[in-house]
């Protein structure tokens, strides 16, 4: 309507709520296209507001396709016209998205202090989701470190205390996963696995939850669950993996393809998916993903044994190592030197 009466203000306003109102399955070109006409409308009519809030969608969308430096460009126009509109809550919000930028690069001291300093500016707010939004940054933080048996006890009450909500469910299995607790991860894999996995929400948290569970239903060495995820994510294919609204990012879609594909005895599929994973996440400098696709993909190469397989695999290994190392994942390091000392 707002097309056909010619009201660029309307229209403004119009494509602003079809793009909050974002599904999972949403084209994401479409999601592109209506954002950058979201900006010229914003730009043409002088509204800086809206022009701050189709930066912040372009950027969301642009991570998620894999083009980081052009979405940088567009971080970087939102953070100026948020210190020149000076809202509280835009501040806060650039501050998640710096964030996520700098936690996907694997500068975990620096990551942590910045999602402490956007807590502390969400609570000055009255934010709802502020702690929500720490606390899966800081999860993502301390399992690439390694360190989430700090994160257990917490976890775990949380989630006790929340029946009724599925976000934090799928983090709690792939904890227990991480700790090697089987029985109590394949508790909550079962839980959640019930009517195709209908107790979660189909939100922007979805593909989240799926990229945990991926993890999950390896670690039990769960065929069936591994092949129902495979339907789920498979849309998602080519595409990084958000969390929520630009809180995190979990790397190349690809990644999780191939785990599935692994576990399903599909080696020649996860190949495929293993090697469109390490050119994603090293196009977008996703590091800490870049290592552990290598460290996933060198362990496939070695289970398959063949003779041109070794020395592909001992280069994985060494580079997720060197990366592991430099960056402090110390569970990761510690796999691929354990997989690396069974090749000599």
């Amino acid at each position: 309507m707002a097309r056909r009466v010619g009201d660029p203000k309307a229209l403004v306003s119009a494509l602003r709520a079809r793009l909050y109102a974002r599904d999972p399955t949403d084209d994401l070109e479409q999601r592109l296209i209506a954002a950058r006409e979201m900006l010229q409308l914003a730009e043409r009519i002088g509204d800086r507001e809206a022009q701050r809030e189709a930066h912040d969608m372009c950027f969301y969308d642009l991570v998620e396709k894999g083009d980081v430096e052009a979405a940088d460009e567009h971080l970087l126009r939102a953070g100026e016209l948020g210190r020149a509109i000076r809202q509280p809550f835009h501040a806060h919000n650039h501050l998640i998205y710096r964030t996520m930028r700098t936690l996907l690069q694997g500068r975990y001291a620096e990551a942590e202090l910045m999602a402490r300093q956007a807590l502390e500016a969400g609570k000055r707010i009255r934010c709802e989701s502020a702690e929500g939004i720490f606390g899966m940054q800081m999860f993502t933080i301390r399992r690439d470190q390694g360190r989430l048996h700090e994160l257990a006890a917490v976890l775990n009450a949380f989630t006790k205390d929340r029946p009724a909500s599925m976000t934090w469910r799928p983090g709690l299995a792939l904890m227990y996963s991480e700790l090697g607790r089987a029985d109590e991860a394949r508790a909550e894999l079962e839980h959640l696995a019930r009517d195709n996995y209908a107790a979660i929400p189909r939100d922007v948290l979805w593909p989240t939850c799926l990229a945990y569970l991926v993890e999950v239903s390896d670690f039990l060495r769960d065929r069936e669950r591994a092949s129902q995820l495979y339907g789920l994510l498979r849309p998602y294919q080519g595409h990084a993996l958000i969390v929520g609204s630009c809180v995190a990012c979990l790397g190349a879609s690809s990644h999780y393809l191939g785990v599935l594909a692994h576990c399903l005895d599909r080696a020649d599929e996860a190949v495929n998916h293993f090697e469109d994973a390490l050119a994603f996440n090293a196009r977008i400098g996703a590091r800490p993903w870049l290592a552990r696709s290598q460290v996933r993909f060198g362990a496939l190469l070695l289970e398959r044994a063949s003779t041109t397989d070794a020395p592909r695999a001992r280069e994985l290994l060494g580079n997720a190592l060197a990366i592991a190392r430099e960056l402090g994942m110390t569970s990761v390091a510690q796999r691929a030197s354990a997989l690396a000392e069974g090749l000599h």
